[in-house]
């Protein structure tokens, strides 16, 4: 997932794709335990989504958010 938040940021760093490779990453920091990275991660694809108006994407990161509040 590392690599492809890589190249994905590399062929367009406020790429649509971009938000759904944080949102992954995110979820694997949290079922590893790793609260808040996977908070930065997930916070980082709820405001990339925003901004690039994918609400889809951006409800998809913030359950997923929600699942690390808890």
């Amino acid at each position: 997932m590392d690599k492809a938040l890589t190249l994905a940021s590399e062929i367009d760093e406020r790429g649509g794709k971009v938000p759904m490779i944080l949102d992954s990453l995110g979820d694997l920091h949290l079922l590893r335990g790793n609260f808040d990275e996977a908070k930065g991660y997930l916070e980082r694809a709820v405001n990339l989504a925003k901004e690039n108006g994918n609400k889809w994407y951006a409800c998809q990161a913030l359950r997923t958010l929600g699942r690390c509040h808890l």
